[in-house]
């Protein structure tokens, strides 16, 4: 992951392998992310104070609404091939309203079910091209105005033929052709093409810019909705704003994608700084700070790695892992102890906290143990189920934790509070190897 501060526009695609918020008085101070691209390279990733209810607004996905219009089943010819097509109108419970387009099978299997529900309120969900019934849509039904609206099956809209030419055809008839020379020694703004070969491809994403299909103005990005009256709200939607035709594009605030630990993203527009903290949890030398123009898509799995490379009790114990960076653990939970409660006293509070806390052990293949301290949460959680666990072998894995160092050397490995994780008998594949690989002993 070749990031460095000397360019300001990147495009990365990386797989989140660890997503937590940190508290402060009780609100989210920020959100942070840890990151690893194809090549096994990690570094942290921060959501800051001022724009986590942007980002707030990715626990939200997919299109529901209720089908008020609806076209007869055309056939039409895509591709050099005759393929199914059906227009749809949704509507949501503000009334704005969507239409779509459904091709092929799809479109065959929806006319029919409408035929045979034609009396009913119909509710469409579309997720990744998929139409299913889901629990949501008996709520989402109920939201809808208590008005009855009957499905109305309408005639497609006609196509008029202006010309005999195609719009490309019409393009370039109508657009004069240039060389690259003489677009290098032109003086005024016109509107040419040029043939030519591809030789290389720039993949800086600042070359370009999101322009409006109406007037070909460059589109600003507005994480708030514009009123009538010229007044903003805030509004956790991304948008597309025409300065110069006063509109937002597109109309519908349909929702981002959900950012969850285990997803693949692309993410453009961010902000690279360099790391000061004490303790980190990737050895990269910078971080990444998101902004209110960072945009995130979901991409299909670059590979089926789960990337987890588990440090060495023994090389540990010997000093050769540095105590600033955190690391992963994988091996059998034993000699878990209480749960201990310790009162800390706070000079500027009247009110004293209590931090509970939680020794206990891993061992590996080789019987080496090595010695670990759960601190808050994830105390709690490893004494609940220490205590309810009936197994003879418990794999644990620990994921991004620190290392204590003493005067006689090392101590213990601990959680960070929010941003350190613990997965018993977890599904990936690595940890039912080691499973497999454990000996049936008495510890």
């Amino acid at each position: 992951m070749d990031l460095s501060p000397a360019k300001t526009t990147w495009k990365i695609k990386v797989k989140i392998i660890h997503l937590w918020r940190q508290y402060s008085a009780g609100d989210i101070d920020s959100i942070e992310m840890v990151l690893i691209d194809s090549n096994g390279d990690t570094i942290q990733a921060t959501v800051n104070e001022d724009v986590v209810p942007i980002f707030e607004s990715f626990l939200e996905e997919d299109i529901m609404g209720q089908i008020v219009e609806v076209t007869h089943v055309e056939i039409v010819s895509l591709n050099g091939k005759d393929t199914e097509k059906i227009s749809l109108l949704l509507k949501n419970e503000e009334d704005v309203r969507l239409p779509l387009v459904v091709w092929g099978k799809v479109a065959l299997d929806l006319s029919e079910e409408i035929q045979l529900l034609s009396d009913r309120t119909l509710i469409c969900v579309m997720k990744f091209v998929k139409i299913k019934v889901w629990k949501e849509v008996e709520a989402f039904a109920k939201l809808l105005p208590k008005e009855n609206i009957s499905l109305a099956i309408v005639q497609s809209k006609p196509l008029f033929m202006v010309s005999m030419m195609s719009e490309e055809e019409e393009y370039f008839v109508k657009t004069p052709q240039k060389t690259i020379s003489d677009i290098l020694e032109t003086r005024k703004v016109e509107r040419c093409y040029v043939r030519c070969t591809i030789a290389a491809i720039d993949n800086d994403m600042g070359w370009y810019y999101i322009s409006c299909k109406l007037c070909g103005t460059k589109l600003d990005m507005l994480h708030n909705n514009v009123n009538p009256g010229g007044t903003y709200e805030l509004d956790v939607c991304c948008m597309l704003y025409c300065t110069k035709c006063k509109m937002l594009n597109p109309k519908l605030k349909l929702r981002e994608i959900e950012l969850k630990e285990d997803d693949w993203v692309e993410i453009l527009n961010f902000d690279i700084r360099y790391v000061f903290e004490l303790h980190r949890t990737t050895k990269h030398k910078y971080t990444i700070k998101f902004n209110e123009s960072s945009l995130f898509r979901k991409i299909q799995p670059v590979n089926g790695s789960n990337f987890l490379c588990c440090a060495n009790f023994r090389g540990i114990k010997r000093g050769l892992y540095h105590p600033m960076y955190c690391v992963d653990l994988c091996g059998a939970l034993v000699l878990a102890g209480d749960l201990i409660a310790t009162k800390l006293a706070q000079p500027a509070n009247i009110y004293i906290s209590i931090l509970y806390s939680l020794e206990f052990s891993l061992i590996n293949l080789r019987c080496t143990h090595i010695q670990c301290v759960a601190y808050g949460a994830l105390a709690h959680r490893l004494n609940a189920f220490w205590r309810a666990n009936t197994a003879d072998v418990v794999v644990t894995v620990l994921r991004l934790w620190r290392i204590e160092w003493g005067e006689g050397g090392f101590n213990y490995v601990t959680n960070m509070e929010g941003g350190s994780d613990i997965l018993f008998d977890s599904n990936i594949l690595e940890i039912q190897f080691f499973k497999s690989q454990i000996p049936s002993i008495d510890f």
